[in-house]
């Protein structure tokens, strides 16, 4: 596996100070899949095997429907996977991750987008 410092996957994670704590850092959830749809985007990084693509990550875990979302993707640039996460009631990850781990991950079924996935209906104007 490459160990060296890879401007694409290592890069697109960000961290913050935690707010109860400025010596904890912790992944800036919204700032790195940021970077990660960028790195897809360009075709820098590509999907592995996911739950739900990135971009729906968050409303599925806002949803409360299903507890952990993964998405597994692999660096086009270094080689390396990585496994990025969110869980209702944890922090978020995104860490190297070994070839297979996607494989190996317990897997379960989304609920259906109809329940979760949705546009919040639009405001009237004042009249």
């Amino acid at each position: 596996m490459n160990d060296q410092w890879c401007e694409v996957c290592d890069g697109a994670e960000v961290r913050r100070p935690s707010t109860w704590d400025p010596h904890v850092m912790l992944l800036d959830w919204n700032a790195t899949a940021a970077n990660v749809l960028r790195g897809l985007e360009a075709g820098q990084m590509t999907y592995v095997r996911f739950d739900v693509p990135v971009e729906d990550m968050s409303l599925l875990a806002q949803s409360e429907l299903k507890y952990t979302i993964m998405t597994y993707l692999k660096c086009e640039v270094c080689g390396r996977d990585r496994a990025m996460g969110l869980c209702i009631r944890g922090e978020p990850i995104f860490r190297v991750a070994q070839p297979g781990d996607a494989e190996g991950w317990p897997w379960e079924k989304v609920p259906d987008e109809s329940l979760w996935k949705h546009t919040p209906p639009a405001t009237q104007g004042a009249q």
